[in-house]
Order: C-alpha cells, then sequence, then structure tokens
C-alpha cells in the first residue's frame, strides 16, 4: 500500500494512505449477500430477500462497518512497515469520501523519542546500611507494653501521659460553638491530639474538679470560623486513670499469635517485621537516588499526549480522594487546572520512557523470585494472609501492578552494577525517621 510519512513538527508526524474504491466496494458487496442468506424481513421467506432490497436497508450500516475495519487494518500495517512506536492515539481524517470511491486518509500523531540510554556507569550511588539492633526491637515491644496497657482509676493530680474522662464545653464569644462539646470524653494528657494549650492547661485536674481555661485555635485550623480565634472551654474532670504496662510473658505473647508463644519467639518475629521495614526503605531510598540520577543524565523530548494523559490520571486520582469527579472537568478548569500537575507528569513520562529503554537494551525479564518475595513480604503485613490471597484474585490490576514493580527493581538492580556503590550506615531509628546521620 502506498503511503507518505512527513515530520509535523517535534515527535509529531503525518501518514497519509489511500484505501481503494474496489478494496472498500468488494467487502461492502460480500457483507450484504451474507446477510440476504440472515436477514429477516417482513413479507420475505428467511434467505429471498432480494439483494437491491438487502442494499437499500443495509448499505449505510455495513458500509461505516467496512470503513472501520479498513482503516484499522491499513493503519496497523502501516505503523508496522513504517516500525512507528506511536505515543498516544493517532487523529486519523477521512477526508471527502463518497460512497463507491476510495478512501483517502490522514493520520497525525506523535511517537517515542528516540535517544541514546545513559545509565550509572561511572556514577556514585549511595546505598544504605541498617542492621536491627536489640535496643530496636525493646523499643517496639516497649510500644506493645503501652498499646495493651490497663488503664486503673487514681485519686491524684492527673499528670502528663495519664487518662482522664471529662466534660467540656467551648465557647467564642462568649456563645457555645458547633463541635466544641462533649460528655465522658477520654483523652490522654501529652498525646497531642487536641489543639496546642488545650491539653497542658488539664495537668494537674482532679475527678470532681471543674476547671475554666482561654486557648487560642491556630491560624491554618481547617474551620475557618474558629482559625486563630480566642476561646473559652469549661471542663468537668470525672476521673483520672493511670496505666500500667503490661508485662512481657506468655499471657502477653498469646496476643500476638505467636507460632511458639514463647517471648523469644516474639522477639524473632518483631525482628523480621523490622528487617522488612529496614528493606523497603533502604530499596526506596536506593530508588529514588537511581530515578533522580536517570532524570538528570538522560534528556529527551518527551510526548505531549503522554504527558497529558499522565496529567490527566493525577488529577483523576488526587480528586477521586476527595469524591470529585474528574471527567466532568476541563483542562483548563479554574479550580482543578491540569497545568498543576505537569512537572510532576513530566518526570513521570520520562521515568517511564528511561526505564523502558532500560528494560529492552538489557533485556530484562520479570524475576519470579523477586515477585514472590514481594508478595511474601506483603503477605507477612496483612493480619489475616488470605484476604491479602482474595485481594490477588479478585484485582488482576493490583496483580499486574506487582509484576510491574518486580520489573523495575530488576532494571535498577541492572542499573547499579554498573555504578560505583558508596555505603552509609544508619540506625534503625534515623533511617525509618527519615534523618541523615
Amino acid at each position: 500500500m502506498e503511503s507518505t510519512l512527513e515530520t509535523v513538527e517535534g515527535l509529531e508526524q503525518r501518514l497519509a494512505w489511500e484505501v481503494p474504491a474496489e478494496t472498500i466496494e468488494n467487502d461492502v458487496n460480500a457483507k450484504l449477500k451474507d446477510l440476504t442468506g440472515k436477514a429477516k424481513l417482513k413479507g420475505f421467506r428467511p434467505g429471498k430477500v432480494p439483494f437491491d432490497l438487502i442494499k437499500k436497508r443495509y448499505d449505510a450500516s455495513v458500509r461505516a462497518e467496512v470503513i472501520e475495519k479498513a482503516v484499522e487494518a491499513s493503519f496497523r500495517n502501516l505503523v508496522v512497515e513504517h516500525k512507528l512506536a506511536l505515543a498516544g492515539r493517532p487523529n486519523i481524517d477521512f477526508g471527502d469520501y463518497e460512497a463507491g470511491g476510495s478512501l483517502k486518509l490522514t493520520a497525525t500523531f506523535e511517537v517515542l523519542p528516540e535517544f541514546d540510554l545513559v545509565t550509572l556507569e561511572g556514577q556514585t550511588i549511595e546505598k544504605v546500611v541498617c542492621d536491627v539492633a536489640d535496643e530496636d526491637i525493646d523499643e517496639v515491644l516497649e510500644q506493645l507494653r503501652d498499646q495493651h496497657a490497663d488503664w486503673n482509676e487514681v485519686e491524684r493530680e492527673a499528670k502528663d501521659g495519664d487518662k482522664i474522662r471529662f466534660d467540656f464545653k467551648g465557647f467564642l464569644n462568649d456563645e457555645p460553638f458547633q463541635g466544641g462539646e462533649a460528655k465522658d470524653y477520654e483523652l490522654q494528657l501529652g498525646s497531642k491530639s487536641m489543639i496546642p494549650g488545650f491539653e497542658e492547661a488539664l495537668i494537674g485536674v482532679k475527678a470532681g474538679e471543674e476547671r475554666t481555661f482561654d486557648v487560642t485555635f491556630p491560624e491554618d485550623y481547617p474551620s475557618k470560623d474558629l482559625a486563630g480565634q480566642k476561646t473559652q472551654f469549661k471542663t468537668t474532670t470525672h476521673a483520672v486513670l493511670e496505666s500500667t504496662k503490661a508485662e512481657v510473658n506468655e499471657d502477653f505473647v498469646k496476643k500476638f499469635d505467636i507460632e511458639d508463644g514463647t517471648v523469644e519467639g516474639l522477639r524473632e518475629e518483631l525482628k523480621s517485621s523490622l528487617a522488612r521495614n529496614v528493606e523497603r526503605e533502604v530499596n526506596a531510598r536506593l530508588r529514588k537516588t537511581v530515578v533522580e540520577k536517570l532524570q538528570t543524565l538522560n534528556e529527551m523530548q518527551l510526548p505531549k499526549a503522554l504527558v497529558t494523559e499522565e496529567m490527566r490520571d493525577m488529577r483523576q486520582q488526587t480528586l477521586s480522594r476527595m469524591g470529585v469527579d474528574a471527567n466532568q472537568l476541563k483542562d483548563d478548569d479554574e479550580k482543578f487546572p491540569l497545568e498543576q500537575y505537569r512537572e510532576q507528569a513530566e518526570n513521570r513520562v520520562k521515568l517511564g520512557l528511561v526505564f523502558d529503554k532500560v528494560i529492552t537494551q538489557f533485556d530484562i525479564k520479570p524475576d519470579s523470585g523477586k515477585m514472590q518475595q514481594q508478595m511474601r513480604d506483603m503477605m507477612a503485613d496483612f493480619q489475616d494472609p488470605t484476604a491479602f490471597l482474595q485481594l490477588l484474585e479478585k484485582n488482576p490490576q493490583f496483580r499486574n501492578q506487582l509484576e510491574s514493580q518486580a520489573l523495575e527493581e530488576s532494571a535498577i538492580d541492572r542499573l547499579v552494577e554498573d555504578a560505583t556503590i558508596s555505603e552509609k550506615k544508619m540506625t534503625y531509628k534515623s533511617l525509618l525517621k527519615g534523618e541523615d546521620e
């Protein structure tokens, strides 16, 4: 099939070709003849409907179907012939087509950019090394003891760390405000779950005590009516409760479904859990470093269609969490404009193209071992492993995502092979807090 291909601008190209009238008419007539043996029209026996009547009634719909398939097939063949790597869907112009004539087509589209991959050869990559220490396990155990503590009423003043059960009512300009009242509310002093100054004002209260105090809401408080406002709270404390940490013994261990039921078994399980946290964080940091290097080292022109598609996906994901239907919005929507996602979308598209190049150039295949390990790690974080298996079974998209992540990890591993590794030791606490040492 004859065709002409030209570059319009940048990555945009235009392909022109013609589907002969004879090809279209032959296909249309063949489909119409096939219908004569199947069509059921009032007044005619099956298979006895005259061809002219079939043609008059069905020509338009059959022709539309034939043209659609002819366009798809011919364009697909030309893409292969010209070795085109399309970026997004083409915009096809059918020209001034008339029944009985040839189909003169023009497709405008973008292609993926061609670029020479710059790897990490000669680059220095920092990789964190972190071992789980006994002190890390001890700290988690203490947290578990706190979470499973017993709370008992005491006859003394409340101090930091205690809980109080109390009533409170807030006033703004001497008038009660919405959401500022509660009865028998339990609050742990020092938890910072209330606005600044509130918990501090209750230090020292005793059961049966009434206390009034002023607090100012933060300037960035979500409610505009209260943001930055000075308010007054009246409280009545009913009880002060003191915590008694749980003892680490076999009864305590039973709460965590440890196989051998021993304290040592619990410590080993905690160590394994912390080690998984370390591995995830170390890999996340390594990925971030590799990604930043790749972004800097590789330059290319980006297809506008892919960037726009990514921007729309990002906006839709963001707004769906807010309960907003992004499908009803225009690209230039004043409240949620696409443009605010451009930089991040461009980075994602660029990174995707680079990783595709890495996978192709180094012939990286899916690593079933990485996939299985990834699934085991994720399953270990589920209280009910069957829930994870059901998620995999019911959500193929989730499984595809895991496979993509495993493939990307293999690509990163291959890239890191060519880099110089600089190890950086960190403690567990610093690593998980995102601190540098």
